[in-house]
């Protein structure tokens, strides 16, 4: 079981804001049987600067590694990189890549995507080769009136990361769930900020996909994640 989203770093976003929360999320992330998670803190181009960005990351992780108990989710490096316009010709960015992996997690606009969205995308995988993420696809369908741009970008050789907590609710889950079904490249994250109203809950999500879809669809979510993360660099204390 593999987290791909989440904001456990201490101190570096609107996530976990200390080291013993930190330690409290993958204690809970454990708890749920999960044993892999992708780091993802927030990075914003407009006002984050890549060096410094890194420097603090590589700070928090190591703190945080320092303060672990054994036994405890192994541990990937990586960002939850905002779009920003031209992304795909900036320098560093595969600096934000899930560490060993050529592979970024990416947030789209909370609006509606244009062919200037679509053409980043197609330089980062085709000139840049990297492997793109689309972080929590399931929020941005409500902005996405023009049908053809976001079927154009599903149609591209994208992996869709899903929430877990959308899969809980009759309601949230429609869309996610269709997604899972199609049995295209589908990832999951609990996208956890703290312990409290946006905890781990990864099981939750994993659990409903196990009740509505097809028996293998976990088999499936498992042998993607697999395939992103072989390479990659681990932590572990």
């Amino acid at each position: 079981m593999t987290d791909f989203h989440s904001h456990i770093l201490p101190g570096l976003d609107d996530g976990s804001r200390s080291i013993p929360e930190s330690v409290r999320m993958l204690e809970m992330e454990k708890e749920q049987g999960v044993n892999e998670v992708v780091l993802t803190p927030h990075f914003y181009a407009d006002r984050d600067r890549i060096g410094s960005y890194l420097e603090a990351r590589e700070k928090s992780l190591q703190s945080l590694l320092e303060a672990l108990p054994e036994d405890m989710p192994e541990l990937y490096l990586g960002a939850e990189v905002a779009y920003f316009p031209r992304m795909g010709e900036a320098d560093a960015l595969s600096e934000l890549a899930i560490r060993g992996t050529g592979t970024i997690l990416v947030e789209l606009p909370f609006s509606q995507w244009d062919e200037e969205v679509c053409r980043d995308l197609d330089t980062m995988i085709g000139r840049r080769g990297l492997r793109v993420i689309l972080a929590h696809l399931e929020r941005y369908t409500e902005f996405q009136k023009k049908r053809k741009v976001l079927d154009e970008i599903l149609q591209m050789p994208v992996y869709v990361q899903l929430n877990a907590g959308p899969f809980s609710t009759f309601f949230g889950r429609r869309y996610p769930m269709q997604l899972v079904k199609s049995g295209r490249a589908v990832l999951l994250g609990s996208d956890c900020h703290n312990t409290d109203d946006r905890a781990p809950n990864l099981k939750a999500g994993r659990d409903m996909i196990a009740a509505k879809a097809d028996r293998d669809a976990l088999a499936r979510i498992d042998t993607v994640g697999r395939l992103i993360l072989n390479n990659g660099v681990c932590y572990k204390r």
